[in-house]
């Protein structure tokens, strides 16, 4: 995937996250949440993926096992983060933080940079972020 490519899917992965942290933090129950995001953010992809995730939350599946099963649609970290948040009682907070991460990737994009192929020290220095996280949410 070219740089252009990646940069934009990263946008658009942060931008579907921050809305649906926004809900969240909002008071929004995760369900109608989903919803929203699967009606209202601006990428297809990520409408697409936030309809399935509803449907399969309704159908008692585990939101970070439904974000999971959406093959290609969230970098490799999100659904663990998810966990994250949900463990914590501070959803909104951890998504809205991923998008602001997640823009940071993109940035820092370049024309074969691909979440998923972080070396091991990069995945270390998630990791340890994930870890300052828990402790501050």
């Amino acid at each position: 995937m070219n740089e252009r490519a990646q940069s934009l899917r990263l946008h658009e992965e942060a931008d579907a996250l921050s809305l649906f942290g926004m809900l969240l933090s909002s008071g929004i129950r995760i369900s109608e949440a989903l919803c929203l995001v699967g009606r209202d953010t601006s990428s297809k992809r990520f409408r697409e993926a936030f309809q399935k995730i509803h449907a399969r939350l309704i159908g008692t599946t585990p939101l970070r096992e439904a974000m999971e099963k959406c093959e290609g649609c969230f970098s490799f970290f999100v659904p663990t983060m998810v966990k994250v948040g949900l463990d914590t009682g501070e959803l909104g907070k951890v998504l809205e933080w991923l998008s602001t991460f997640i823009v940071e990737m993109a940035n820092r994009a370049k024309d074969d940079f691909d979440p998923a192929s972080l070396s091991v020290s990069e995945k270390t220095a998630v990791i340890v972020d994930y870890k300052i996280l828990q402790v501050y949410f």
